[in-house]
């Protein structure tokens, strides 16, 4: 068995399900334990605190993997399926690639000046990038779309996004989370907005009305 290496994680969780005989094998060579542990419920205050949240406010969660922001978020969603059918529940871990042939520009729901127009806030002004599909551009670049699409399609309601731009590096993750904020306000001035990520930096960029902490 090899020694962990020095400053890695001495075991790893997983929310409750059996690990597998290669599982623990394969963490046996890095010298990590497996845990059945799950993550902890969180609190009702921070529930009400983002039922709270007035039209237009932007609420942050941060925690580590495992503090239970995905769990918060399942939380919220349930609790406003009654009241708000129209709450959406977003994982930009997987960037949007879909729309097969068609072009950026095509794929925003919005007259052409007003997609124009978010488009830019988004940072996606350049026509060149209008021209291509989503799968055609860049990986920061897919992240902006994909956020520009998500507030063009909503425009009242609640829009829960997890693993917000986690995929990026953190200069990309810190220029996209300023330009979604900017868009937001005025695209979506009425949509409360809920991200969660595990990077407490976008707080700087995204300037929360609300800063939950896991």
């Amino acid at each position: 068995m090899s020694p962990a290496p020095t400053g890695a994680a001495k075991r790893i969780a997983l929310n409750g399900r059996p690990a597998s005989r290669r599982l623990l094998r394969a963490c046996c060579r890095f010298g990590i334990g497996v845990t059945r542990e799950r993550a902890p419920a969180p609190a009702s205050g921070e529930l009400d605190a983002l039922l709270a949240l007035p039209p237009g406010a932007l609420a942050l969660l941060t925690g580590a993997s495992g503090s239970g922001k995905s769990q918060l978020l399942q939380r919220l969603l349930q609790r406003l399926r009654d009241a708000a059918p129209e709450a959406t529940l977003c994982d930009l871990s997987s960037i949007y690639r879909g729309g097969g042939s068609r072009s950026v520009i095509d794929l925003i729901p919005l007259p052409l000046e007003r997609a124009l127009r978010l488009l830019a806030l988004a940072g996606l002004a350049d026509p060149f990038v209008l021209g291509r599909t989503a799968r055609e551009i860049s990986v920061g670049e897919r992240a902006r779309f994909a956020l520009a699409r998500a507030l063009a399609k909503q425009r009242s309601g609640w829009m829960l996004i997890d693993e917000f731009l986690t995929t990026l590096d953190r200069e990309t993750a810190a220029a996209v989370a300023r330009s979604f904020r900017r868009a937001a306000r005025e695209f979506a001035p009425e949509v409360r907005v809920v991200v969660a990520t595990a990077h407490e930096d976008v707080a700087e960029h995204v300037a929360p009305d609300v800063h939950v902490r896991m």
